[in-house]
């Protein structure tokens, strides 16, 4: 069996010639394949104050927490700085 690459410009040129009504069977095939394909998300609970405002839909909310941290640790360190100066 050969092995044949399959570049996006090919997928575009053969969707062209799809019929119109036959264009749903295609977006259902796709979202099918990147259901399987996507990692399994963790879902996070908020409670109390935080729960129902929307960080429920943050994919990784841990790395977005240190990421926020970090920052604001350098934003802070750098102000100091130049406050001693």
């Amino acid at each position: 069996m050969e092995s044949e690459t399959v570049s996006l410009s090919q997928i575009r040129q053969k969707l062209f010639r799809i019929p119109c009504e036959r264009l749903h069977e295609i977006s259902h095939l796709i979202e099918s394949i990147l259901r399987e394909s996507e990692p399994v998300r963790r879902v996070e609970r908020m409670e109390g104050i935080w729960e129902g405002i929307g960080f429920e839909k943050i994919p990784d909310l841990d790395k977005d927490i240190r990421e926020i941290r970090g920052l604001s640790e350098r934003m802070l360190s750098e102000r100091i700085a130049r406050w001693n100066t």
